[in-house]
């Protein structure tokens, strides 16, 4: 008996993984190069009027934080799949870029 096949509830982390890392991926491409939103949502430190200076490090708190949940997900992902030593399975890690993923659900967009 195959558990994937059988019981496919069963690896649903795994499903997710590989569904949202090209997502998130593509997504922050997309920020880097042509985002127009200010993600103030990443440090209540700001306030507007944003500088320019003030959104370089928004932008760059926010690129940061999308890596951190990007590799949450390929370590959840790695561990099932090749076990790639490059890639280390950090319980601590993968909890924090979910739970980045999350907080900042509603801000996946431009």
């Amino acid at each position: 008996m195959n558990i994937s096949e059988d019981h496919s509830w069963y690896n649903l982390k795994y499903s997710i993984a590989e569904f949202m890392i090209p997502k998130l991926e593509e997504y922050r491409c997309q920020f880097i190069s042509s985002g127009v939103s200010i993600p103030n949502w990443v440090s209540e430190e700001f306030k507007e009027p944003y500088s320019d200076e003030d959104i370089e490090t928004l932008n760059r708190l926010w690129v940061a934080d999308l890596e951190k949940m990007i590799f949450s997900f390929k370590m959840v992902l790695n561990y099932n799949a090749s076990n790639n030593e490059s890639i280390p399975y950090n319980e601590r890690k993968i909890q924090e870029g979910v739970e980045l993923f999350a907080k900042y659900y509603q801000h996946l967009w431009d």
